[in-house]
């Protein structure tokens, strides 16, 4: 079952649930696809005014930007999060394993941030991706990013057959 995002908060973001649905349905396929795995449920979205951080995965909220491109790469972030916590029973063990020596605060966003590079990159280029990621180095989790590019030619075609690679720790 695809989730189907429903926007929800102040009437001034209106203007964002045509970008939304026109990309959503393809990040779905993507994320399935190069993940190997499957929504299990629907979420909703909701997008606010007033958020500390520029996202929350539960219940998944944006902070509003002004700045489409960057919302649109956290919206794919947050997806990943979703779709890994809705498949917990599978990847978890797999995912411990692997990291098992990395902080567990990070330990979790290595396969994110796998398949959100996979994904933006497919749906938007390169050159998006690079330009996000950047952003990206200066949040705390950013530093796993030059762990993440070493484990990329690991990671030939989904993240589930990634995770169940044998012997691979990290």
């Amino acid at each position: 079952m695809s989730p189907q995002l429903i926007r929800r908060g102040r009437r001034e973001f209106s203007f964002l649930s045509d970008r939304f649905e026109y990309a959503v349905d393809l990040w779905i396929k993507e994320l399935e696809k190069k993940s190997g795995l499957s929504f299990l449920s629907s979420l909703d979205c909701y997008v606010v005014s007033h958020l500390p951080e520029i996202a929350i995965s539960r219940p998944l909220t944006l902070r509003h930007s002004k700045d489409m491109d960057r919302l649109l790469y956290v919206l794919v972030h947050e997806l990943v999060h979703e779709l890994l916590t809705q498949n917990t029973s599978k990847v978890a063990l797999f995912i411990d394993t692997m990291f098992a020596r990395m902080d567990p605060s990070f330990r979790h966003h290595i396969p994110v941030f796998l398949l959100q590079e996979r994904v933006v990159t497919t749906v938007f280029g390169r050159a998006f991706f690079l330009r996000q990621q950047k952003l990206d180095f200066l949040l705390p989790e950013g530093m796993i990013w030059h762990t993440v590019e070493e484990l990329q030619p690991h990671f030939k075609t989904t993240l589930w057959e990634f995770l169940r690679h044998d012997g691979l720790v990290y």
